[in-house]
């Protein structure tokens, strides 16, 4: 199965400069500063290139599952917006903390107060 990446044309970039590193007389600081990109990031390239999980570094017309990242995640599911929207208009008056707890107990989610006014100002019930 492929790995998912966001951008597997610097993956594949990067995974090349790091095997040719040595001939080229980089060092790893050296590749992330040239690739913008963070120390964590260029070690689970190399991870997964290690564990053939990234294909399309050897062989450019292997099939890339790209992750496009748009927005807040779907983190709950429309029962479960659809009952804060519903317990806010009931409750015009409503706490934050009690809100929070009471979905905790019905959906066994947890959510923090930001995300909760996320969720009420999309839907157009708070300013």
């Amino acid at each position: 199965m492929a790995a998912i990446v966001k951008n597997p044309t610097l993956t594949a970039a990067t995974i090349r400069l790091y095997n040719r590193r040595n001939a080229l007389g980089l060092y790893i600081e050296m590749i992330i500063d040239c690739m913008n990109i963070a120390r964590s990031t260029l070690y689970r390239w190399i991870h997964m290139y290690n564990n053939n999980k990234l294909s399309f570094v050897d062989n450019p017309k292997a099939s890339v599952d790209k992750k496009f990242i748009r927005g807040c995640p779907k983190k709950f599911s429309d029962v479960c917006i659809n009952y804060i929207i519903a317990y806010v208009k009931d409750n015009p008056q409503f706490n934050f903390k009690v809100l929070r707890k009471r979905i905790s107990d019905f959906f066994n989610v947890k959510i923090s107060r930001g995300y909760l006014y996320f969720i009420l100002k999309k839907n157009n019930v708070v300013n």
